[in-house]
C-alpha cells in the first residue's frame, strides 16, 4: 500500500449531500489512569443506509490538559488505519498541544469505503487530575462522487486521570524478640485514601541498603518475611499503591530482634548410689535471648523410657521414687518466646541408683533348651543385686536340699530326677546379705528317644554334583539334619570310576545302623548339618563316581533318628559325557557321540579301540540319569544312554513334550536279491531308538546306508552297523525328549549276491527308554514285479477293519506323494505319507490313530493321494 503524507486540499462542491452519517470516540468514556498510564479511543464511522462509499475524510480532535498526546514526524499516539487501499493520503497536522487534524483520501479510481469504519486510534496519556474531554470539529466527510456526507452525529469522549497517591501507612510496632525464623508485620488499613495494594520492605540495617528483600504486593494489612538468620535484627517499612499504580512514601521504620535459639540446661551430678526414696535434683539453665521461663525435668527407670516428671520454674527439684531401681534425670529448658530445648542426644545428664528390695533375675536349665537327652543338666543363674555377696541354693523336690547354701556361680551342674521320659523341675532360692531370698524355678523335658527317620530320599545326577532331596520326619521334632555320603570304592576307598560292578576291588559303603556306626565308619563322611524345612541339598564334587547319602534327623535334645528308610545312590556326571579333548565339559555332544561312534560294537578284548568310559548302559533303572550296570560291551543300551542325555549341558528344564503315539509300524521290505529297507509307516516322535538284528553268515559284508527320513531329522541321529556280528544295526536320535518326526524310509542294507539272513529280531526304545510296542511286517519279492504304468489308489482292506488296514497305491514315475486321511466333516485327521517316492507298487497301514497319537471314532474316513497331478479319493470304514 501506498501512503502519501502532505497537506490535502479538497474540492468544495456547493451540491449539498443528502447522505448523513455518524463519528463517535470508542469507548467515549475511558480510565481512569494515572499521570503514568493511558489510554487508547478508536474514532470510528457509521453511515446511515443508502450513503455512498466514504472517499475521504478532515477531521480535527483536541482534548483537555488532564491528558496529552502526540505527533512526531508519521510516528506517536495518533495511528490512521489504512482501510485497505492500495493508495492514499494521509496527513496530520498539529494545531497546538492537544490540537491535530486528520486528513485522509483514497487516490486514484476507487470504489470507496462502504459500512461502518474505523477511521484512526489516538493514544492519551494521563497528565493531572481531573476528567480530560475530547472533541472532534472542523469534520469534512466526501463520498465517491466527491460530495459531502452530512455529518448527523458527532460524538464526544472523557476520561478520567487520578494521580494523587493514597496515604501512607502506620506500621505497627515490633516486640523486641520475634520468634523462630519468619516474622509477620502490620499497618495501618489506607483503603478509605485509596489504597488498593501494600508493598512490604525488611532489611539489616535503618537506612534499608543491607540484604534489602521487597515480599511480591497484598491487599491485606500484614506480610510474613521467611528464611531470616536467627540473632539479627531486621527493619522493615512499607507503602501503599492505589488502583492507578499511584505509590504513597515509606511508612515510618520498625524492627525486631529474631530469637531462634533455645536455652540450654542440664541436671547436676548425683551421688552413684542413694537409700532415700526422696531427693532434691538441682539443675542450671541459661538462655542468649529473651530467657529461661521454666524447665520441664524428665526421668528415666532402669534403663526404660524417659517421661516428664513436670514443669519447674525454681531449682532444686524435689523427686520421691516409684520403687527401687536406677533412675535417670535431665531436663528441657523453654524460654519467653517457646523455644524449646532439643532432647539430649545421650541422655541422661545425672543418675542414680535406689536399692531396698531383694535380688531379682533369672534362672533356667541348660541355657533355657526345652528338652534334655540325660538327666546330667546345667543350671543356668544370672542373678544381681546391690547388696553382694549372693548365696544360692537347689532343689528337686522344694523340701531336700542337699549341697545346702553355696557362692553364687552362674553356671551349676546337677542331677535330675531319673526315671520315665517327662517333665522336671528344679527350684532355685538367691540370698543376699540383708536376708532377702529370690525365689525361681524351671522346667525341662526328659527326652531321650530320637526322632523319626526322614523318607522319599533321593539323590539326582548333575555335572560335579549330586543333588540330594527327601522328606522330614512325621513326628516333627527334628531341628537338623545330618548328611552322610559314601563312595562305590576299592580296596583303597578311592572311586572306582568306570568300572564299578566289574572291578576286582569294587565295594559298596555298607549302610550304617545308626548315627554313631556312619560317624566312626571309614565308608562315610558327613558332608554337612541343614536346618529342618531346607529338604533339599547340592553336593558339590569333582571326582566321577557313583556316591550314596545317608541322612539322620537331630531333635533338640541331640537324639539322633535311624538312617532313612531307603537310602539314595547317583553318579555326579552325566553318562555319555567322555573326554575326547581331556576335559569334562558337562555335556554330551558331538566329540563325544565320535569316540561312541569308533568304539560302538567292542569289547574288553578289542584292545586299543574299547572305551571303557563309553560302556555306560544298560542303567539300573534304564534312565540316562541311572547307575550304569557296566557290560563290558559298547552296543546299543550305550547308545541309547547317551542319546537320552545328549547336549544336556547340565540340564535346564524342557517342559513335557507330547508324543503322537506308542505304537511304531514297520516294513522291512526286500527291495533286491541283495538289497532290504526297512521303513517307518506312520509318523511316531516317541520312537527314540531301535535295533535290527539278523543271523548272516561269518564272512558277510554289510552296507548300510541311511534313508531319507534320517536325513528329514531336526536333531542328530546315530546309525551304525557291528559288522562283526553279522547284521546289528543301532540307530537313536539324539537329544533329551526327542523322538523321530515323520514317517518313511529309515535305511538300507546291501549284502553280498547269495548271502542269506535269518532270525530277524527288532527291538524299539521310546524317549524314555522304555521298550515301545511296535507291529513289523516283511515283504519279499517285491523287486521282481512289473513297474506300473499308471497312477492307481487300490480300495484298503480289510474294509471295514479295526484295528488296522492296508492302503495300497501305484506310481509310473518318481513323485511327492502325500496321502492323507479325513473325516466326513472334511477334517484332516491323519497324514499317513508325505515324501518322494520313487516309481512301483507302493503301500501304507493306518491303525485308526489321529495325528496326535489319539484314537478315533468309529464310522466312515476318506483317504485321498496326491502324486504330482494326480489325485483320488477312496473311503473305508472304521469299526470298534
Amino acid at each position: 500500500m501506498k501512503k502519501l503524507f502532505g497537506i490535502m486540499f479538497f474540492t468544495v462542491l456547493l451540491i449539498a449531500g443528502s447522505a448523513w452519517a455518524a463519528i463517535a470516540p470508542n469507548p467515549d468514556t475511558a480510565g481512569p489512569i494515572n499521570c503514568t498510564g493511558a489510554v487508547p479511543m478508536v474514532f470510528h464511522y457509521t453511515p446511515e443506509d443508502g450513503a455512498n462509499s466514504l472517499r475521504g475524510y478532515s477531521i480535527r480532535v483536541t482534548a483537555t490538559s488532564e491528558v496529552f498526546f502526540e505527533w512526531n514526524d508519521g510516528a506517536g499516539d495518533i495511528v490512521v488505519s489504512e482501510l485497505g487501499e492500495d493508495d492514499t493520503w494521509i496527513e496530520v497536522i498539529e494545531n497546538g498541544p492537544n490540537d491535530f487534524t486528520i486528513d485522509f483520501t483514497i487516490l486514484g479510481p476507487s470504489s470507496g469505503l462502504a459500512g461502518e469504519l474505523d477511521l484512526f486510534t489516538i493514544t492519551f496519556h494521563g497528565a493531572g487530575d481531573g476528567d480530560a474531554a475530547i472533541t472532534m470539529s472542523d469534520v469534512v466527510l466526501r463520498d465517491v462522487n466527491n460530495q459531502n456526507i452530512a455529518v448527523g452525529t458527532l460524538g464526544a469522549g472523557s476520561i478520567a486521570v487520578d494521580c494523587t497517591p493514597p496515604d501512607t501507612p502506620g506500621l505497627v510496632a515490633e516486640d523486641p524478640f520475634t520468634v523462630g525464623l519468619s516474622n509477620t508485620i502490620s499497618w495501618s488499613n489506607e483503603s478509605a485514601s485509596g489504597a488498593d495494594q501494600y508493598f512490604a520492605e525488611r532489611a539489616r540495617d535503618f537506612g534499608f541498603s543491607v540484604d534489602v528483600v521487597s515480599n511480591p504486593p497484598v491487599s491485606g494489612t500484614s506480610d510474613e518475611f521467611t528464611d531470616l538468620i536467627d540473632g539479627q535484627i531486621y527493619y522493615y517499612r512499607v507503602r501503599a499503591v492505589d488502583e492507578f499504580d499511584n505509590f504513597s512514601p515509606w511508612s515510618n521504620v520498625v524492627f525486631s530482634t529474631q530469637d531462634d535459639s533455645p536455652p540450654v540446661s542440664s541436671v547436676t551430678a548425683l551421688p552413684p548410689i542413694g537409700n532415700q526414696l526422696t531427693f532434691d535434683v538441682f539443675y542450671t539453665a541459661i538462655d542468649a535471648g529473651i530467657g529461661v521461663t521454666s524447665v520441664d525435668l524428665y526421668v528415666s527407670f532402669n534403663g526404660g523410657a524417659f517421661e516428664s516428671y513436670g514443669t519447674f520454674s525454681t531449682s532444686p527439684i524435689s523427686f520421691t521414687t516409684i520403687d527401687d531401681g536406677t533412675y535417670g534425670f535431665y531436663t528441657i529448658a523453654i524460654d519467653g518466646l517457646g523455644n524449646e530445648e532439643a532432647t539430649p542426644a545421650s541422655p541422661p545428664d545425672a543418675e542414680t541408683t535406689i536399692d531396698t528390695t531383694d535380688p531379682t533375675g533369672t534362672f533356667v536349665i541348660n541355657n533355657n533348651d526345652t528338652n534334655t537327652p540325660s538327666v546330667s543338666v546345667n543350671l543356668d543363674s544370672d542373678i544381681t543385686d546391690e547388696n553382694p555377696p549372693l548365696l544360692m541354693r537347689f532343689s528337686n523336690d522344694n523340701t531336700n536340699w542337699p549341697d545346702g547354701w553355696v557362692a553364687y556361680a552362674v553356671d551349676q551342674a546337677w542331677t535330675l530326677t531319673s526315671g520315665a521320659d517327662g517333665v522336671r523341675t528344679v527350684y532355685a532360692e538367691y540370698e543376699d546379705a540383708a536376708g532377702n531370698v529370690l525365689y525361681r524355678n524351671d522346667t525341662i523335658n526328659l527326652d531321650s528317644s530320637g526322632p523319626d527317620p526322614v523318607t522319599d530320599l533321593i539323590a539326582t545326577v548333575g555335572h560335579e554334583k549330586v543333588t540330594v532331596t527327601w522328606v522330614d520326619p512325621a513326628s516333627g521334632d527334628a531341628v537338623n539334619i545330618e548328611i552322610y555320603r559314601g563312595l562305590w570304592h576299592n580296596d583303597a576307598g578311592a572311586s572306582i570310576y568306570p568300572e564299578y560292578d566289574d572291578h576286582d576291588e569294587q565295594a559298596e559303603p555298607a549302610r550304617p545302623a545308626d548315627r554313631t556306626a556312619a560317624f566312626d565308619s571309614a565308608e562315610w563322611s558327613l558332608v554337612t548339618t541343614v536346618g529342618a524345612g531346607v529338604q533339599t541339598f547340592t553336593d558339590a564334587i569333582t571326582d566321577r563316581g557313583v556316591y550314596y547319602y545317608e541322612l539322620f534327623a537331630v531333635d533338640s535334645a541331640d537324639n539322633y533318628s535311624n538312617p532313612a528308610v531307603v537310602n539314595d545312590r547317583a553318579t555326579n556326571y552325566w553318562l555319555g559325557d567322555l573326554d575326547p579333548e581331556g576335559i569334562y565339559d558337562g555335556d554330551v555332544e558331538v566329540a563325544d557321540l565320535t569316540v561312541l561312534a569308533a568304539t560302538y560294537g567292542t569289547d574288553p578284548d578289542d584292545v586299543g579301540l574299547y572305551n571303557n568310559e563309553a560302556d555306560v548302559g544298560p542303567t539300573d533303572d534304564t534312565t540316562a540319569t541311572g547307575v550304569p550296570t557296566t557290560d563290558n560291551f559298547i552296543g546299543f543300551e550305550d547308545l541309547m544312554i547317551f542319546g537320552m542325555n545328549y547336549s544336556v549341558a547340565i540340564p535346564l528344564p524342557t517342559g513335557h513334550p507330547t508324543f503322537d503315539n506308542q505304537l511304531a509300524s514297520f516294513i522291512w521290505q526286500r527291495v533286491d536279491q541283495q538289497t532290504w529297507t526297512l521303513h517307518l509307516q506312520q509318523s511316531c516322535n516317541s520312537l527314540k531308538g531301535l535295533r535290527l538284528k539278523a543271523n548272516l553268515p561269518s564272512d558277510s559284508v554289510v552296507s548300510l546306508v541311511r534313508g531319507e527320513l534320517l536325513g528329514a531329522q531336526n536333531s542328530p541321529v546315530f546309525l551304525k552297523n557291528i559288522d562283526s556280528q553279522g547284521l546289528n544295526v543301532g540307530l537313536a536320535v539324539m537329544g533329551t525328549d526327542t523322538g523321530l518326526t515323520g514317517a518313511g524310509e529309515l535305511f538300507t542294507v546291501t549284502l553280498a549276491p547269495g548271502t542269506d539272513m535269518t532270525a530277524l529280531e527288532l527291538t524299539t526304545r521310546d524317549v524314555s527308554n522304555a521298550d515301545l510296542l511296535f507291529d513289523l511286517e516283511v515283504l519279499e519279492g517285491a523287486s521282481d514285479a512289473p513297474l506300473p504304468t499308471a497312477f492307481s489308489l487300490v480300495q484298503n482292506y480289510p474294509n471295514p477293519f479295526n484295528p488296522r488296514t492296508k492302503i495300497a497305491y501305484e506310481l509310473p514315475s518318481s513323485e511327492t506323494v502325500r496321502l492323507s486321511v479325513y473325516a466326513v466333516d472334511g477334517r484332516r485327521v491323519a497324514v499317513l505319507v508325505d515324501e518322494v517316492q520313487g516309481a512301483g507298487h507302493h503301500f501304507a497301514y493306518w491303525n485308526g490313530m489321529d495325528n496326535h497319537g489319539q484314537p478315533v471314532a468309529s464310522g466312515t474316513y476318506f483317504y485321498r493321494i496326491n502324486a504330482g497331478s494326480f489325485s483320488q479319493t477312496r473311503s473305508m470304514v472304521l469299526m470298534k
